[in-house]
């Protein structure tokens, strides 16, 4: 198997933050909109050369 070199994120964390934005929207739904930073990670494997 071919291990491709990706962006690691937390659907666990995303979906919680998601239901919580949408909960205060449903709630506020005049109030400001609120931007979020998705934690990542970058997730090294085979398919990344060492540097030239």
């Amino acid at each position: 198997m071919f291990a491709l070199t990706t962006i690691g994120q937390s659907p666990r964390d995303q979906g919680h933050e998601a239901v919580r934005l949408l909960t205060r929207r449903m709630e506020h739904p005049d109030a400001p909109l609120e931007l979020v930073d998705a934690a990542s990670a970058l997730v090294v494997r085979s398919s990344t050369a060492p540097p030239r």
